[in-house]
């Protein structure tokens, strides 16, 4: 739905917008139907609806911020929803995926909704004033191991209906505002963001008519709080399956001149932080002379990040741990090491909070095996105990593998060892066959003199990934390289980074679908991150 149509009802001089997604599990329809919807109701609303109202918004969304923490969502406990296991929508399960259909009402101004086929066709034949848009969005018919049910109401005031996906807003309608009469459950969504398979939907309440708007267009939200101040913002009512042929939320790529001291450095990627922009990496652009600093911005997951970058002079695995594990308790991730130009001889850490879904991380580390064998045992192990592979850290003369513990990540996770790829095509191709069982690519390992592609899997979240490579010019300047991120970011891609192939001298681009993935040794910018 476009603005335009926003547009459209203000000339009319209509600001009744209601949603409302009249799913039936057999037969269609509801109590109230789309009949009660043609109705033109006064719409007088209390201060003490209001008020409910009010706090029914805050439930929603504190409830959906337990779910990020990985919490238990229900603070009465009654309520246990899986979202708390970290599980990310099987929606590759496309036979209970359904789309939800919506009618424009034009004798009041509001929206129906229906994901019922046989609804649908029954108004288009009997109820001419409610005018067919097509498919809204995506849901699911049945519950899966991590999809919630959103709850319908009547408003029998109003005309319209109301969805949640929280329980204690359910309960809190259900005790203080009798006008509304409980439908159940209509379908199933998330309360939790899931990369490359579902998107937000916004949630506004229309402060001079009672009733709420939902749109699962990002373009559509910024444009109603830019410009209708009678719409409020509520956030994010809940997370809406992508449709079989749509792209995930794009991943928007800047690039910026590499800070060249301590100082301007936690300058930039605070900033950028501050904007809902991580930083990714530093590139340099050999035609350019030019060194890059590479950020993201992923909307599928808005979030912000809260900067650290502190001189650190720890000179053994030990004592690198201890340091990382005092920001770690402060809920700050490390995202690697960096030194700058200008102050060649400090050594810096970078660390990175995301809000929201910040959790407490824990390290270790252990001294590398010297076999394939015993170094996927080491990090099997580990990944049983919810321990994630960061890299090797090397201290001269010992090396050990440096490992990550989120609280909102308990894993497992599980990794494989497989024979090095020599050309782009053949990576493509074991990329693509590792993924699609949800091994994520992590990055070329070394182990005893022989190269190896290691690849990871979360196995409390359910993700598959699919790669493709592109040939990437180390000789454009950054604006060329950020515009050919963008592109396919644009199609939710994420892009891994730059690799060559012993077969040939070209550099090339990886990009993925899934999952984020952290680069090797820190650079996770989410608590989502692989």
């Amino acid at each position: 739905m476009s603005f335009v149509r926003v547009r459209q009802w203000l000339v009319r001089g209509v600001w009744l917008v209601g949603a409302g997604l009249a799913l039936a599990g057999c037969g269609g329809g509801s109590s109230s139907g789309a009949g009660g919807e043609t109705e033109v109701r006064a719409a007088v609303v209390s201060p003490a609806e209001q008020a409910v109202i009010a706090e029914g918004a805050r439930l929603n969304a504190a409830e959906l911020q337990r779910a990020a923490n990985g919490e238990d969502t229900a603070s009465a406990g009654t309520h246990t929803t899986t979202a708390a296991t970290g599980l990310t929508p099987k929606v590759a399960a496309a036979d209970t995926r359904v789309a939800v259909f919506r009618f424009f009402n034009t004798a009041t101004g509001t929206h129906f909704y229906t994901a019922s086929v046989e609804e649908r066709d029954r108004i288009i034949a009997t109820l001419p004033v409610l005018h067919y848009e097509g498919p809204a969005f995506y849901a699911s018919s049945a519950a899966n191991t991590a999809l919630s049910p959103v709850y319908r109401f009547y408003n029998r005031t109003a005309g319209v209906h109301f969805y949640t996906i929280s329980e204690d807003e359910k309960n809190s309608i259900i005790a203080n505002l009798p006008q509304y009469t409980y439908e159940g459950p209509a379908y199933h969504a998330s309360k939790v963001a899931g990369e490359n398979m579902l998107k937000p939907l916004f949630r506004f309440y229309i402060l001079s008519k009672g009733v709420h708007f939902f749109t699962a267009s990002s373009a559509e939200a910024d444009s109603i709080k830019a410009n209708l101040p009678d719409y409020k913002y509520e956030g994010i009512a809940y997370y809406v399956l992508l449709g079989p042929t749509e792209n995930a939320p794009g991943k928007i790529y800047m690039g910026l001149s590499a800070p060249t001291t301590q100082a301007t450095a936690i300058t930039q990627t605070s900033n950028q932080g501050a904007a809902g922009y991580a930083y990714v990496t530093n590139y340099f652009f050999s035609n350019a002379s030019q060194s890059g600093a590479i950020y993201f911005k992923d909307q599928a997951s808005p979030r912000t990040y809260q900067i650290k970058i502190l001189s650190t002079t720890v000179t053994n695995a030990g004592s690198k741990v201890s340091a990382l594990n005092v920001q770690g308790n402060l809920g700050y991730g490390y995202q690697g090491d960096a030194s700058f130009s200008a102050e060649p001889s400090q050594m810096t850490a970078r660390h990175v909070k995301p809000v929201p879904g910040s959790g407490n991380m824990s390290y270790a580390s252990v001294e590398a095996p010297t076999t394939q064998t015993a170094y996927l045992n080491l990090l099997n192990q580990q990944g049983a105990s919810g321990f994630r592979y960061l890299g090797p850290l090397t201290y001269p003369p010992i090396t050990s593998l440096f490992f990550e513990k989120s609280s909102q990540r308990p894993g497992p996770f599980t990794y494989r060892i497989v024979a090095s790829t020599t050309t782009a095509a053949a990576f493509e191709t074991q990329a693509n066959t590792q993924g699609a069982e949800g091994y994520a690519y992590k990055g070329p390992l070394s182990v005893g003199g022989t190269s190896y592609n290691l690849y990871a899997k979360d196995g409390g979240k359910f993700a598959v990934f699919s790669y493709k490579t592109a040939v990437l010019n180390s000789a454009s300047n950054m604006s060329t390289v950020v515009d050919t991120l963008n592109v396919e970011g644009a199609k939710g891609y994420y892009w891994f980074g730059p690799m060559n192939f012993s077969a040939s001298a070209t550099t090339y681009s990886i990009y993925y679908k899934g999952n984020y993935v952290c680069p090797p040794l820190g650079g996770c910018s989410t608590p989502d991150g692989l």
